[in-house]
């Protein structure tokens, strides 16, 4: 479950896994591009389909993600999509456990699970592949180091590269465990996590600051 990814390595030991976790961001010569690779590869292809629960098809979600990104494509319309999000969605508990893409984007409001469906479709809708990510988020609140559960995107652009609307983030900071992947508005084995999470002992055990 918790190997090597793109968002920490991993190494056994003696009564658990011990994590490094990692930043994942574009450099400036990727950034400055801003354009997508003329080739998505066919196994990357399924993210940029519509499902039931993520209508990146959709008239409104469509005329949405145009009016956001304008001319730019690439990353540059990522980075608009995640900022337009976290500006315009309000954070509250969601209306529905499962919400769709197209219910957050009418209602404007949700926690992470609802920003991180309608990211996911905003971003296809404009011809870039994304996906829903899960897993814990790392926080620090005053004084204490906190983990707990969330769901981000992630989105590829020639490489996978994490999103957060709700911070926002455009590349993430070292602070997520990814869990997997599912498509918005699945459940995504919620039981089993806060299973896990209630069965989990998770330790800070040290951290290097560095200028980004």
């Amino acid at each position: 479950l918790l190997g090597d990814s793109i968002y920490h390595r991993s190494v056994a030991c003696r009564g658990g896994v011990r994590l490094g976790l990692r930043s994942n961001v574009m450099n400036e010569a990727e950034a400055d591009t801003g354009v997508m690779p003329v080739e998505i590869p066919g196994e990357v292809s399924r993210f940029l389909k519509p499902t039931p629960l993520c209508q990146s098809d959709h008239p409104h979600i469509v005329e949405c993600a145009s009016r956001i990104t304008g001319e730019d494509r690439g990353w540059r319309a990522v980075k608009r999509i995640v900022h337009w999000t976290y500006a315009n969605m309000r954070q509250a508990s969601g209306a529905q456990s499962q919400a769709s893409a197209l219910e957050a984007l009418e209602q404007q409001r949700g926690d992470c699970t609802e920003f991180a469906a309608l990211t996911v479709a905003l971003c296809r809708a404009v011809g870039v592949p994304a996906r829903y990510a899960f897993g814990l988020e790392y926080l620090s609140i005053g004084d204490r180091a906190v983990f707990g559960y969330h769901a981000w995107a992630e989105v590829w652009v020639g490489r996978w590269i994490a999103i957060d609307a709700t911070i926002p983030e455009a590349g993430t900071s070292a602070r997520y465990i990814c869990f997997g992947y599912n498509e918005p508005g699945d459940d995504c084995g919620s039981e089993w996590i806060l299973d896990a999470l209630g069965r989990m002992d998770v330790r800070v055990l040290g951290y290097t600051l560095r200028d980004t």
